[in-house]
């Protein structure tokens, strides 16, 4: 009877060891749901951050005042360039007059 009481105790002993063996042997980290569960979590919190920063912008709105920018922008290089003509012809009219004056000290 003692050596069937050993031979129980042995067994539970040994049962023991191998329930915590696999327990052991898990590889330590994330499962594929849990790193997804993680990472869908992460993107809602960025995705609330961004929308309470833009909540109040209107799409519209903003795109008429880039569009208004632009042609602004267009019209002051429109008058750049008619100020680049006018300065040019102004140069084109100077060298005329130096050309002309050369020509008459040489012939003089």
């Amino acid at each position: 009877m003692v050596e069937e009481t050993t031979q129980t105790t042995n067994d539970t002993s040994v049962k023991d060891q191998g329930d915590t063996a696999p327990e052991e042997i898990q590889k330590p980290g994330f499962t594929q749901e849990e790193v997804d569960k993680l990472i869908s979590q992460r993107v809602a919190r960025e995705r609330e951050k961004v929308l309470k920063k833009y909540k109040d912008v209107d799409l519209d709105h903003y795109q008429n005042l880039i569009d208004q920018d632009e042609s602004r922008r267009q019209e002051e290089a429109k008058k750049r360039g008619e100020f680049d003509k006018v300065i040019k012809e102004q140069a084109d009219k100077y060298n005329a007059k130096i050309n002309q004056y050369q020509q008459e000290l040489t012939s003089i």
